[in-house]
């Protein structure tokens, strides 16, 4: 979907970026080449369209649930979808992902950036200033938020998230592909073992939600959705600037 979709699938990462994992667990592209990896260590995430926008699709999908359902960014095209993602996590910097403004992404070119979104950061590694986007993400995922046990009107319609947790998210929704976290890395996360712990699903649960899925694709409402999107796609302009700036 649309709303999922990471800001380098929508700024046209090549196919030949197009990463997987072979048999040995290395990340390789469509030719077959290692990519990402540097010698002797663990396979890492690619700058275009590698295992990583999955990632992102968690992180997107993790605040929804927080939010009660709420979709977090909401997009009508995939310009939209951009200018949402940028208002939401700050402009993208040569800093923060240098492959924005190299030529990588075919779409960014013809994208304009509204400086007013990015702030200076200390790099820890360095210890040299840089100047980084400026996320308004804790505003949508709050450290205290609804609580069922004290019904007031007043309440946030969002679950509170430690700083654990916003932690883990604001990683996973990193502009840059290669700053994410691989999926490893993500379930070994300080935030899965802050109590209370998680309960996985009863089996009434699991049946609710595989009838939801049959009843969603019996319908034809999947299929329309899918169509929908292909619609979009096919009349989107190749190298559409970001409106709304």
């Amino acid at each position: 979907s649309l709303w999922y979709r990471a800001p380098e699938v929508l700024l046209g990462a090549h196919v030949s970026d197009r990463a997987h994992r072979d048999a040995n667990g290395r990340t390789v592209d469509a030719s077959g080449r290692v990519v990402g990896v540097a010698a002797g260590s663990a396979a890492a995430p690619t700058a275009g369209y590698g295992l990583a926008v999955d990632v992102w699709a968690f992180g997107i999908l993790a605040a929804e649930w927080l939010r009660k359902g709420e979709p977090l960014l909401a997009g009508q095209s995939e310009p939209d979808q951009l200018h949402r993602i940028f208002l939401l996590l700050g402009t993208p910097t040569a800093d923060s992902w240098p492959c924005y403004f190299d030529g990588s992404l075919p779409r960014a070119r013809n994208i304009r950036l509204p400086p007013e979104l990015t702030c200076e950061a200390l790099d820890p590694s360095s210890g040299e200033t840089v100047i980084m986007p400026r996320s308004q993400l804790r505003k949508k995922l709050p450290l205290r938020g609804y609580d069922p046990a004290v019904p007031s009107t007043a309440q946030l319609p969002t679950t509170g998230i430690s700083a654990a947790g916003f932690e883990l998210l604001s990683a996973c929704l990193e502009l840059d592909p290669r700053r994410r976290p691989r999926a490893s890395e993500a379930l070994r996360h300080r935030w899965f073992a802050e109590m209370p712990l998680g309960e996985p699903l009863t089996r009434f649960e699991l049946r609710a939600l595989s009838r939801a899925r049959t009843a969603a694709i019996s319908s034809g409402a999947h299929a329309f959705s899918i169509a929908q999107q292909n619609a979009q796609m096919a009349a989107a302009v190749p190298h559409a600037a970001v409106q709304g700036y």
